[in-house]
């Protein structure tokens, strides 16, 4: 996440991430969102200077996409959190073309370039 941060020009932030199961990210999402299923990750943004947010992550749904994209499960939760603080930054995978861009920084954050 530092990197994503120093990518992205943000010099100052805080950031909690909190680890849930399905159910619970499932709830979350139904109350909040108005989407009755468990996701990912769910972000939410509390302050634009310094930035400051929380990133709710699913340890359920981490695990079974680990295991879809053959990749270790901290690797999968590593990018589940660059995909939160990217969120909190502004950006949004509402489109095909959102998701392939966040996809791109997602993948150079993780791989150590910002």
């Amino acid at each position: 996440m530092a990197r994503a941060c120093k990518g992205q020009k943000v010099r100052n932030a805080w950031i909690d991430i909190i680890i849930l199961d399905d159910k619970s990210i499932r709830r979350m999402n139904r109350d909040f969102l108005d989407h009755d299923y468990a996701t990912d990750v769910i972000t939410f943004p509390l302050e634009d200077i310094p930035l400051t947010g929380e990133i709710y992550i699913s340890l359920d749904t981490a695990r079974k996409q680990a295991d879809d994209y053959g990749v270790t499960l901290v690797n999968e939760l590593s990018r589940l959190a660059v995909h939160g603080a990217l969120h909190l930054m502004g950006h949004d995978d509402a489109t095909d073309e959102d998701r392939a861009g966040m996809h791109k920084l997602e993948n150079r954050y993780i791989n150590g370039r910002t």
